[in-house]
């Protein structure tokens, strides 16, 4: 039951940081946007809850629609990098480094979706294990 309960809250994170984010900055409703400050504490201090809502973030678009320039897929997958992802990576990167390799070798749209990671305040270890996944 309490698996079950955090896919239903991770997906509804997500859904509610995908409509903000496309939304974003001045049209979202304070709801999206504390949803999205909410999803920024989620990654520094719940890593496994925030990579399950960046699993169900990526549910929502193929890697055509990530590769589609313009596209809300594109914008969408281009912030998560830039964003969520980044930020568990600074702040948890050791502890799901190792899980985010074995989706990688599985998923093309995790692959895509990490070249476009900035190097921040990565751990140097985390961050020469990310530039070899392919």
């Amino acid at each position: 039951m309490r698996q079950s309960t955090e896919k239903n809250i991770a997906e509804k994170i997500a859904l509610n940081w995908i409509k903000y984010t496309l939304l974003y900055p001045k049209a979202a409703p304070e709801e999206l946007m504390q949803t999205s400050f909410k999803f920024m504490d989620i990654c520094k201090d719940d890593p496994i809850l925030a990579w399950n809502v960046i699993l169900k973030v990526m549910d929502h678009y193929t890697l055509r629609e990530a590769q589609s320039k313009g596209s809300d897929g594109f914008w969408i997958i281009s912030n998560l990098a830039a964003g969520p992802i980044e930020d568990l990576l600074v702040y948890n990167g050791e502890t799901l480094i190792s899980t985010i390799e074995r989706e990688a070798k599985r998923n093309p749209l995790l692959r895509h979706t990490l070249k476009g990671v900035w190097r921040n305040k990565i751990d140097q270890k985390v961050w020469d294990r990310l530039g070899k996944i392919p």
